[in-house]
């Protein structure tokens, strides 16, 4: 696991921007912006299936996702006093972000990504994970790190999988206040079909059995992936 300073942050659109518009706007304009922070890794993961309509009807669904890593805590902690937060970042929101939970979090690489480029009909799924009610906040972590991870990776198919557990999800229970992931799992699979096939795999039935006491829900987002700050080096797979 690494200990920079990472966050992860779902976008939601503000209310009448198109999907296309949205996306426009982050690849021409806020991407752009968004590197002169003093990031050292940055990269969106776009929602291929976002909801298309305004008004919106349902749940309310992430347009993209975002993950950045700074070159220390102290960096992070200053970003929203610079220059660049204060006088370009904000302004740009309007007419394009209603809002934008951030989250910081440890990343944990259970199968590394390979050395060679992912190809472009490789698809990127993320999964916000919410626990389970009544599982505590290190309860959950714990069972993660030490058993459903181990699952996820036997899973056919994937060739990438990663964890961010959110340090600022709800520490204790009943829940005040708004639900707000406990992790968010991403994984990258060698093809549309064997993403297709997962469900009918028993390593998915198995994950299936092991959510109960641990993972109440957890949404499933298709994305497409936009690098604009490469990450520095390799990353190991994680080894308690």
């Amino acid at each position: 696991m690494d200990d920079s300073a990472l966050i992860l942050f779902p976008l939601y659109r503000w209310a009448g921007t198109t999907p296309e518009q949205f996306r426009d706007h982050y690849i021409n304009v806020h991407s752009e912006l968004g590197k002169r922070l003093g990031v050292t890794w940055y990269e969106t993961f776009m929602n291929v299936n976002p909801n298309r309509e305004w008004p919106v009807f349902g749940d309310p669904l992430p347009d993209a996702f975002t993950i950045m890593m700074f070159p220390s805590a102290e960096v992070l902690a200053g970003m929203r006093e610079s220059a660049v937060w204060q006088n370009e970042i904000l302004p740009d929101t309007a007419g394009f972000v209603s809002h934008a939970p951030v989250a910081e979090v440890d990343r944990y690489s259970w199968i590394p990504e390979p050395a060679r480029a992912g190809r472009a009909d490789e698809p990127v799924v993320m999964f916000p994970v919410y626990r389970w009610p009544g599982t505590t906040f290190d309860e959950f972590r714990a069972h993660y790190i030490d058993v459903h991870s181990g699952i996820g990776k036997r899973i056919p198919g994937v060739n990438w999988y990663e964890s961010f557990l959110n340090r600022n999800a709800h520490a204790e229970w009943p829940v005040f206040g708004a639900p707000v992931p406990d992790a968010y799992a991403l994984m990258r699979f060698d093809s549309a079909e064997a993403l297709e096939n997962v469900k009918n795999t028993p390593e998915w039935d198995e994950g299936a059995e092991d959510d109960i006491g641990f993972c109440s829900h957890a949404l499933v987002v298709a994305t497409q992936r936009h690098t604009w700050v490469p990450y520095p080096s390799r990353r190991a797979a994680f080894a308690p």
